[in-house]
C-alpha cells in the first residue's frame, strides 16, 4: 500500500495554497521567488521576478483605487497609490502575510530593510507567469487589498515627506536641495543626498532618483518636523 501514498506537498505550495487561494503549475517559480540574493550568489535569485511584481503591484493597485474611489482627482488616486505601493507599507503586507518564515537569505548580521516587500513583489511576479494577469488581479484584490491593506488609513496618513518637508523649509526661509549621483552595482540603484541651506542632513538609497530622494526627504522628517 505505501506504493499508494501521496507524495506530501512542499510547505511553499502548501503556503501559496492557504495564502492566496491558488496550487502552483511551476513550483520551481514560487521557490525562485523566495530565494534573495544573499542566499546563494553562485544561484538564481528574485530579483527579475521582484522588477516584474512591481510593475504588477503598480498596475493593480491604480485600477482598484480607480474603481473603489470614482469621484476622487488624479492627485488623490496618485498620493494614495504611491502610499500603497511604498517600500513600508509593502515590507508591511509581507509582514502580514508571513512570507518571511520560507525566504532563503543569508541570516548574518546584514540588516535587510526591504526584504518583506521585495520578496513580495517576486511572488507577485510568480503568481503572474504561473496563473495569468486576471487570476494575478483577483490575488490582489481579494487576498491583499480587501483584507490585508487597511486602505482608510494609507487614505489619511500623509507620507509625501518631500512635500512635507517643501512646506516647512518655505515657513522657516530654508533652501533644500537634494544631490543625487548613480551608485555602482548589479542592479542600477540611486544615492540621494539631502542638504538644507548647504548643511547635509540625511541620504538614502533607492531603485530610482525618486525613490532615493523620498527616503532622504522621509529621515529629514523625522529629524526635523
Amino acid at each position: 500500500m505505501a506504493l499508494f501514498r501521496k507524495k506530501p506537498q512542499s510547505p511553499i505550495s502548501n503556503y501559496i495554497q492557504s495564502t492566496f487561494g491558488i496550487k502552483p503549475k511551476d513550483l520551481a517559480l514560487y521557490e525562485l521567488a523566495f530565494t534573495h540574493k544573499s542566499y546563494d550568489q553562485n544561484l538564481p535569485n528574485n530579483e527579475r521576478l521582484e522588477f516584474l511584481g512591481d510593475s504588477i503591484i503598480d498596475t493593480v493597485v491604480a485600477a482598484y483605487i480607480f474603481d473603489k474611489y470614482p469621484e476622487d482627482d488624479e492627485g488623490f488616486l496618485t498620493k494614495l497609490r504611491s502610499r500603497i505601493v511604498s517600500r513600508e507599507n509593502l515590507n508591511d503586507i509581507g509582514t502580514k502575510i508571513q512570507l518571511l518564515e520560507h525566504v532563503k537569505y543569508y541570516k548574518g548580521n546584514n540588516q535587510y530593510k526591504s526584504l518583506e516587500g521585495n520578496v513580495f513583489e517576486a511572488l507577485i511576479g510568480a503568481i503572474y507567469l504561473d496563473q495569468g494577469f486576471v487570476k494575478t488581479k483577483n490575488i490582489l484584490y481579494v487576498k491583499i487589498l480587501d483584507k490585508v491593506v487597511d486602505i482608510d488609513y494609507l487614505r489619511e496618513t500623509d507620507t509625501d515627506y518631500k512635500s512635507q518637508l517643501l512646506i516647512w523649509s518655505q515657513k522657516n526661509a530654508k533652501k533644500l536641495e537634494y544631490r543625487v549621483t548613480e551608485v555602482q552595482s548589479k542592479v542600477t540603484k540611486y544615492l540621494a543626498k539631502l542638504y538644507i541651506d548647504s548643511e547635509f542632513i540625511s541620504e538614502a538609497i533607492g531603485r530610482s532618483k525618486k525613490e532615493a530622494e523620498k527616503l532622504a526627504a522621509k529621515s529629514a522628517v523625522k529629524k526635523l518636523i
